[in-house]
């Protein structure tokens, strides 16, 4: 099954659990797929799924349902129409999400994401990105901090939400002291790419040279703005 059959899959569920007339169901994709860094068998699909009105508890239990469609790994979030159109009430792990989907999402069914999605400011987004690595860097592997820090970094300098492989690639060549590191991580990613059993350096805790690389990007999210 293809991305998109799961993405037409999930809405025709949205759809009959939420109602089909117009305004009452929106599905937007965002993530790696939006910011065109999606790997086959590695990527999540990144969907968020937006209805007119509904239980807290009925929302969870939609999502829960589609945690895994036909082997397709999928992160499904479902809000209200008040939350994101006013976002400034949303929970932490909600903060890229919305943002992301406000800047770059793909609509599905629904309004344009600048109509349907409200702003967040620049300054929360960056306190997400920091607590996202700091989290990392206690549960996640090497590659999600470095991953992680070098987009966060490319969002405080460029107010830019760029995919895995494009925020490595920026950032390598903007970060000399962490040069090595970053170009080694895009190598074993690429090796990802082509072998599916290459699992051992993918999990890789993370160590002195990563934990330092978080260290200054997060000194640095802290400091000015330097686009706002």
């Amino acid at each position: 099954m293809t991305w998109r059959q799961t993405v037409e899959a999930v809405t025709a569920a949205a759809l009959a659990e939420f109602g089909d007339a117009p305004g009452e169901v929106g599905v937007y994709v965002h993530g790696s797929i939006a910011l065109g860094g999606w790997t086959p068998g590695q990527s999540d699909i990144d969907l968020l799924v937006v209805v007119h009105r509904a239980p807290p508890e009925r929302l969870e239990v939609f999502a829960k349902e589609f945690a895994e469609w036909e082997g397709q790994p999928l992160e499904l979030t479902v809000v209200e129409d008040a939350l994101a159109r006013t976002p400034r009430a949303a929970g932490p792990e909600l903060v890229l999400p919305l943002a992301i989907t406000r800047a770059c999402g793909l609509v599905v069914r629904g309004r344009p994401v600048t109509e349907q999605f409200g702003e967040i400011p620049r300054a929360r987004v960056r306190r997400q990105w920091v607590e996202q690595l700091e989290t990392r860097l206690h549960v996640g592997t090497e590659h999600d901090v470095v991953l992680t820090a070098c987009r966060a970094l490319a969002f405080h300098e460029q107010n830019r939400f760029l995919s895995e492989q494009d925020g490595a690639t920026w950032a390598r060549f903007r970060l000399p002291r962490h040069a090595a590191l970053v170009g080694r991580i895009l190598d074993e990613r690429q090796v990802a790419v082509r072998d599916a059993g290459f699992v051992l350096t993918w999990e890789r805790r993370p160590g002195h040279e990563a934990h330092e690389l978080a260290a200054d990007v997060i000194r640095t999210l802290y400091g000015p703005d330097p686009v706002g």
